[in-house]
């Protein structure tokens, strides 16, 4: 299994970074790849939770949360996908850094497809993709959390 992890500070108090990543439907508004994010059954939040993640590249995904320590930490499975992977996870931690200063950690784990093949792809292809995707996301994060702006696909501010 492939692990990346990702570290980004943000200058907002980690109550604010903890609203924008609880409202798990709206990962679109900063993730620079997701098109949208409609919540999938009753939970909004929370164990349970799930979303669909429709990529602009056409590609989708059905995450579930499987992990929630409030105002701290998530841990998301990807359940169903489009994507080249046998499985994946990723979680998220909150770690605060004072008032107004919030590190977060974003670590994937993932298991492609096609074994030896896919372990190859992943070598040479996929992990550099995963973690400059990774690094988008922490900035659309950042930027979402500290101004409100909407992330456009590729990061860009619409």
């Amino acid at each position: 299994m492939s692990e990346l992890t990702i570290k980004h500070t943000i200058n907002a108090p980690s109550a604010a970074v903890w609203a924008v990543l609880a409202d798990f439907g709206g990962i679109h508004r900063f993730h620079p790849a997701v098109d949208r994010s409609p919540l999938l059954g009753e939970a909004s939040g929370g164990l349970g939770a799930k979303r669909a993640c429709h990529f602009y590249d056409g590609n989708s995904i059905v995450e579930e949360v499987v992990g929630w320590e409030e105002g701290k930490s998530m841990r998301i499975n990807i359940v169903e996908g489009s994507m080249p992977l046998q499985c994946a996870n990723a979680e998220i931690e909150l770690d605060r850094q004072g008032p107004h200063r919030t590190e977060v950690t974003f670590t994937m784990r993932y298991e492609p497809k096609y074994g030896p093949v896919g372990r190859l792809m992943d070598k040479f292809m996929m992990r550099s993709k995963f973690g400059d995707l990774l690094e988008q996301v922490l900035a659309g994060l950042d930027q979402h959390t500290r101004t409100g702006a909407l992330i456009g696909e590729g990061g860009v501010v619409p």
